[in-house]
């Protein structure tokens, strides 16, 4: 939504001679929201939240926005500081598919209007599950050059997650990434389900 109203588009909208209650009737009509709509709307979809409030995704989402900032000098504040303005995305906890209106989980929503071409995030590529971070973290001797990038980063996590855990460079972004059951991949379907899939 564009919040932003020139004073030419408000003089027009109320029809009147430019007085202080065409203004306002002006304001009123072209915005049309009432008191507190925006909070209300960013809570539904888990932008805004009281600090503290126990939703662990929430926490999980300022752990990553703290350790991209700390780690990697990566500017995703949702409030202003001298010279610079909130940046216009911010990680929800519950997004939706625009066509078919489903659950989308953990994404970006922008917080206004974005420009064409405008850059948005730049991650490091130290902060980056890659073949040679995986390498790195597992061992060059185990995982040989030739290994599959997507199997390398799947190690990867494996080990970040089951044997560092906490200790882990990359736990505050492994604690936002989906649960098993909230992706349902088709290795936890049962052979009855897997069945629906043949000829397709």
């Amino acid at each position: 939504r564009n919040h932003a109203i020139s004073s030419s588009s408000l003089l027009m909208a109320g029809n009147g001679d430019g007085g202080d209650s065409e203004w306002v009737k002006a304001l009123l009509e072209s915005t049309s929201a009432e008191p507190g709509a925006f909070e209300k709307e960013m809570k539904m979809k888990g932008l805004l939240g009281k600090k503290g409030s126990g939703d662990s995704k929430l926490t999980a989402n300022a752990r990553l926005v703290q350790w991209l900032e700390k780690e990697g000098d990566v500017y995703l504040s949702e409030e202003s500081s001298w010279g610079e303005a909130p940046h216009p995305m911010a990680i929800s906890t519950e997004t939706k598919d625009e066509i078919t209106n489903e659950s989308s989980g953990r994404g970006l929503l922008a917080r206004r209007d974005i420009n064409e071409a405008t850059m948005l995030l730049k991650i490091p590529l130290d902060l980056c599950l890659t073949k040679a971070s995986a390498r790195k973290a597992i061992g060059k001797d185990v995982l040989s050059s030739d290994i599959n990038e997507y199997l390398a980063i799947a190690l990867q996590l494996i080990h970040e997650r089951y044997v560092l855990g906490e200790k882990s460079f990359w736990d505050p972004y492994i604690g936002v990434l989906p649960e098993t059951s909230e992706v349902n991949p088709t290795f936890t379907w049962s052979d009855e389900d897997l069945k629906f899939l043949e000829g397709s």
